[in-house]
């Protein structure tokens, strides 16, 4: 019986047969406080809602902003430079064919220029040479200049023989293949600008009358003791930079022969030392206004270059600052022979003594197409002369 009641008294149901809640929630009918009204019901859960989707929102709001300070904040990382010392990078220089010993030249008339055809056929015979470099005057013999300077001792000179875009179309050739040019040029034989600007010129028993050189077919000088002559020769070294021509050979570049200067004088001269102080500094103030990768050859027939001449250059000038001498081998000793087919050892004993003269320099032989041989060529290779022209002032080779 006891058992019985303690049963009864768990039951879920009261006396009334209604099930009795255990747990209520807030809109439970059962709730104590009593049934609240459907709209009530309505409202309390949409503040419910409400809070439970703003702090959600917030939530995300919140998160946006934490990952878009945080990218924002890796981003300045990245960008930022990083503090280093400040080294400035400076590019090598490139290397000149001189310093490389390695010019091999082809010579070429410079009447040619204008002709495309012949220079596409002219590079052809480069190759066929196996050489990487051409040679052209750019102030001839006469003292006529193969582009339009605009200089005015050479406009009043109408030295000009072509216009500056001829000489850039024939240029552009060589550039394509690769080709380094290098101009010549007649330093102080000019007959054609002392004839209009006298005062450049070396004159006759110090009067206003030009000094004529017999021994050179009755030509003019410039006076190389002139301040005017040294600004026209560096203006015409500068202007040829402007075709990004690098390459310079020096002929002429002395006095006259000594032997043939009856009454020739040079206003000027007593402002230098001695007349070799002139040459001298000419040519050192002509490589200074080559660029590092730039090169300046003087030219020299071999008798002057193995034992110099005091008749032209009034001392030595292996103390000016020049890169190499070329010497031409058809103005030799004559105790120097050449053999055209076979016997080279001659030639090469010369070179080699020339060479002893210009420890510091680079030796290039000028080599005439008249002596010219593929036994010859394959002769000076072999001992060690791998810079050398071939010259033929017809171009004919």
């Amino acid at each position: 019986m006891k058992l019985k009641n303690f049963f009864k008294n768990k039951s879920p149901y009261n006396a009334n047969k209604t099930r009795v809640r255990k747990s209520y929630y807030t809109f439970s009918r059962e709730y104590p406080a009593g049934n609240i009204p459907l709209e009530r019901k309505i409202h309390l859960r949409f503040k419910s809602d409400f809070s439970k989707n703003s702090l959600t929102v917030l939530l995300i709001i919140l998160l946006l902003c934490t990952s878009f300070f945080t990218v924002r904040l890796a981003l300045d990382i990245s960008h930022k430079t990083p503090q280093t010392e400040n080294v400035t990078e400076t590019e090598e220089p490139e290397e000149s064919l001189l310093a490389a010993n390695d010019f091999r030249a082809l010579y070429m008339p410079y009447e040619k220029l204008g002709d495309t055809s012949y220079i596409k056929s002219f590079i052809k015979k480069v190759r066929r040479y196996d050489c990487n470099s051409v040679i052209i005057d750019f102030k001839t013999e006469s003292g006529k200049l193969c582009y339009s300077s605009l200089n005015s001792y050479a406009i009043n000179g109408k030295c000009a023989i072509f216009d500056n875009n001829t000489v850039r179309q024939a240029l552009s050739f060589f550039k394509k293949e690769d080709i380094t040019v290098a101009a010549r040029i007649f330093c102080f034989l000019d007959n054609t600008v002392p004839e209009s600007n006298p005062e450049l010129a070396v004159k006759y028993m110090d009067t206003d009358v030009n000094w004529i050189d017999t021994a050179a077919d009755g030509k003019t000088w410039l006076n190389p003791c002139s301040k005017k002559t040294f600004g026209y020769l560096i203006d015409i070294v500068k202007e040829l930079q402007s075709f990004n021509i690098k390459g310079f050979i020096l002929e002429n570049c002395h006095f006259p022969d000594s032997r043939n200067t009856g009454g020739a004088t040079f206003p000027g001269e007593k402002s230098f030392k001695n007349k070799n102080t002139v040459i001298r500094q000419y040519i050192t103030e002509i490589r200074q206004q080559l660029p590092t990768d730039g090169f300046l050859v003087i030219t020299q027939s071999a008798v002057d270059a193995l034992n110099g001449n005091k008749r032209i250059y009034y001392g030595s000038i292996n103390s000016a600052d020049f890169d190499a001498v070329a010497a031409y081998t058809l103005e030799r000793p004559d105790d120097y022979f050449f053999d055209k087919r076979n016997d080279f050892a001659d030639m090469m004993g010369l070179f080699s003594s020339i060479s002893a003269n210009y420890t510091d320099r680079t030796f290039i032989p000028v080599i005439d197409f008249s002596e010219h041989s593929r036994k010859y060529m394959r002769t000076i290779r072999k001992n060690g002369y791998t810079s050398y022209i071939i010259m033929d002032t017809e171009g004919e080779y």
